[in-house]
C-alpha cells in the first residue's frame, strides 16, 4: 500500500447502543490500531431514539470511545430515523457543540444535511435524501447540491454517500423511486463509489457503467430476508461489521470486515476516467480532512 493512501471506515445503521454496536466499535478500533483510518463515514440511521446527551453517549460515544479518543472524525450521513421527531436538528447542534474538526479531536461531524468532505485525493459528497418514517419525495435540494459539487472534483476520487439504497437483495428489494432519480443522474454525473444503508445487511454489486456501489447497513441489527435485484450482487453478508476503503492514486480496495475481524470480501477498482468540463474551484466552507 502506498504511504499516501487514504483509508476510510464505512459503517451504517448502527445507532442502537446495543451489544452488536459495541462489537462493531471494538473491531473498528482494532483495525484502526493496525492501520489507521483517516476518517469514518456512516451511511445513516445514526440514532434510533430521541436525541439527548444520554442517548448520544449510548449510541455513539460509548461504542466508538477508543476511536474518538484516537482522534478519528466520524462523518454522519442523515438517515430516515435521524429525521424522525426532527432529531436532525439536535444532531446538528451536537456536532457544533463538539466542534471536533476545529479542535483537532475525534468525534461526531455533521456540519449540514448536505455537505462535502474533501482533500487533494478525494471528494465525498454527503446527501440527505430521506424523510421521517421512510417516506420518499424527489430530493431536489440534494441533487442541486450534488451537481454543484460534482463540478469541482476533477483529479480526485469521487464518492457519494446517502441513506436510501438503489439496489438491494434485502427486505425492501430495489428502491424503484431512488433508481428512477439517481440512475439518470449518475449517467450524466458519474462517480467512483456510492455508499448507502437503510437495509440491515451489507453487500456489493456489479459495477454500473464504471460506478461501484455498496450497501453497508450492518452496524447493529441484521435482517436476513432475501429478495431479487435488477443488478447482479457480487457479495452479501448477514454478519455485523463494516467496510474499509483504501484509496491509492489509481486503484481503490474495498474490504468487508465482520465483527470477528475476518476479511470476508475484497474488491479492487480503478478510478473513473477523467471527464472534460470539470473545473476545480475552492470550497473553503467544507470540512477538511
Amino acid at each position: 500500500m502506498q504511504k499516501s493512501a487514504m483509508r476510510i471506515a464505512i459503517y451504517g445503521d448502527a445507532g442502537r447502543g446495543n451489544r452488536e454496536q459495541m462489537e462493531l466499535g471494538r473491531i473498528m478500533a482494532q483495525r484502526h490500531a493496525l492501520n489507521p483510518f483517516h476518517f469514518a463515514l456512516s451511511t445513516g440511521d445514526n440514532q434510533y431514539d430521541t436525541t439527548t446527551p444520554e442517548t448520544m453517549k449510548s449510541v455513539f460515544e460509548e461504542p466508538f470511545a477508543a476511536l474518538i479518543e484516537a482522534g478519528l472524525p466520524f462523518y454522519q450521513t442523515p438517515g430516515n430515523h435521524d429525521m424522525d421527531e426532527n432529531r436532525i436538528e439536535a444532531q446538528l447542534l451536537y456536532s457544533r457543540a463538539i466542534d471536533a474538526l476545529a479542535r483537532g479531536k475525534g468525534g461526531w461531524v455533521l456540519p449540514a444535511e448536505n455537505y462535502v468532505i474533501q482533500s487533494s485525493q478525494v471528494k465525498v459528497i454527503v446527501l440527505n435524501v430521506t424523510l421521517a418514517q421512510s417516506e420518499f419525495v424527489y430530493p431536489t435540494r440534494a441533487l442541486e447540491f450534488a451537481k454543484k459539487e460534482w463540478a469541482t472534483a476533477k483529479g480526485r476520487w469521487l464518492i457519494m454517500s446517502f441513506h436510501y439504497h438503489l439496489w438491494s437483495t434485502g427486505l425492501r428489494g430495489d428502491h424503484q423511486e431512488m433508481k428512477e432519480v439517481f440512475l439518470p443522474f449518475f449517467a450524466q454525473y458519474p462517480v467512483d463509489f456510492v455508499f448507502v444503508g437503510h437495509e440491515h445487511h451489507a453487500e456489493t454489486f456489479a459495477p454500473w457503467h464504471g460506478m461501484h456501489y455498496a450497501l453497508i447497513g450492518n452496524g447493529s441489527d441484521i435482517r436476513d430476508q432475501l429478495m431479487p435485484s435488477d443488478q447482479a450482487c457480487l457479495f452479501r453478508t448477514n454478519e455485523i461489521g463494516f467496510a474499509e476503503l483504501t484509496l491509492e492514486e489509481h486503484t481503490a480496495r474495498l474490504v468487508f470486515i465482520d465483527r470477528r475481524g475476518r476479511e470476508l470480501w475484497e474488491q479492487a477498482s480503478p478510478r473513473r476516467p477523467a471527464l472534460e468540463g470539470q473545473v476545480m474551484v475552492s470550497s473553503p466552507s467544507t470540512p477538511p480532512l
